[in-house]
């Protein structure tokens, strides 16, 4: 199992460069070699702590009404499986479109991607998807962080933290769903409207 632990910060190692918020899930992993400690083992400490985010839909080819939910999600959870939870919860069907997520000042404002000089590179995405809540917030002053998902469609979510992170609750499971406002879009509209 440590063997496992020390491929892994190699991997996000080689991913970080010099992106401070990345060195500092790296440290946390290091740490966690250095100590002994087994992926599992690390893992069930980092997901102790939780941000709670609200996820905004605000934009799509079929978005008549506002929606909303808010939920919470440990500080380690990747972009990936937060772009897993968010279709589930609006029941989207998933994985059959292109996805990014980025920063900016609006959801039309100009897109800086979450790689180490800002710009996209037409590369595979793999390492964005794997990294962690942790690494993108606090997001830089004035940018928010924006999931696009289908980019024929443009369903557009804004994803903002509320507050610091606290600690997880011991008999919750995480990420969960605290609340939901509005109407749910359809991911391929609704022929009674």
């Amino acid at each position: 199992m440590k063997r496992i632990v020390i491929c892994r910060i190699a991997s996000v190692r080689t991913l970080a460069n010099n992106n401070d918020r990345m060195n500092s899930s790296i440290n946390r992993l290091t740490r966690a070699a250095v100590d002994n400690t087994t992926f599992s083992e690390w893992r069930a400490r980092a997901m102790s702590a939780i941000f709670k985010l609200t996820i905004e839909c605000v934009g799509g080819r079929y978005l008549y009404a506002p929606y909303h939910f808010v939920m919470e999600a440990p500080v380690e959870l990747a972009l990936g499986e937060l772009a897993s939870y968010i279709l589930d919860t609006i029941d989207f069907e998933g994985g059959y479109h292109l996805d990014e997520f980025y920063l900016a000042n609006n959801n039309r404002g100009r897109k800086t991607f979450l790689t180490p000089d800002g710009e996209w590179s037409g590369d595979d995405d793999t390492h964005v998807m794997a990294m962690p809540l942790s690494a993108v917030f606090p997001t830089p002053k004035n940018k928010k962080l924006y999931y696009l998902y289908d980019f024929g469609a443009s369903w557009c979510f804004q994803i903002s933290k509320q507050g610091k992170q606290k600690d997880a609750l011991a008999s919750t499971e995480y990420p969960r769903l605290v609340s939901e406002h509005g109407v749910k879009p359809q991911e391929y509209g609704d022929d009674d409207m």
